[in-house]
């Protein structure tokens, strides 16, 4: 399978999971298309199911890891989910990565997710 081919999977998942996102609601969990890996003849598609609340908030554990750090890296348990201005874009804190060798928080911008340093993060929420 070619690369245009894993392109055209990925779009075509993305497709049906937002047409399918009231069923996934109702239910309480969320679905999001992750890696696409393909040989010759095969694809496999990695799926990212998680909970959601009663309130709406999605169970991950990027968050969860977030929780259980914070306070270690300088963080309050509240700013998971704060959003700071960074080069004239809004970035919200989404999660962290205690694997990670430097960049530990996990950030959401415009539904790209990026990776930064505790230090820049905590600095920006600061400014």
């Amino acid at each position: 399978m070619d690369r245009l081919k894993a392109k055209l999977l990925r779009r075509i998942l993305e497709e049906v999971f937002e047409v399918n996102k009231d069923l996934f609601t109702e239910n309480q969990f969320s679905v999001e298309v992750g890696n696409i890996s393909f040989t010759n003849i095969s694809s496999v598609v990695k799926l990212k199911v998680t909970d959601i609340k009663d309130d709406g908030e999605i169970i991950s554990v990027i968050a969860e890891n977030f929780k259980k750090y914070a306070v270690d890296y300088g963080f309050s348990l509240t700013d998971l989910g704060r959003v700071f201005k960074n080069m004239g874009k809004d970035f919200k804190i989404i999660g962290f990565n205690p694997r990670a060798r430097k960049n530990h928080i996990i950030l959401d911008c415009e539904g790209v997710s990026y990776r930064a340093t505790a230090k820049h993060v905590l600095f920006r929420l600061k400014s």
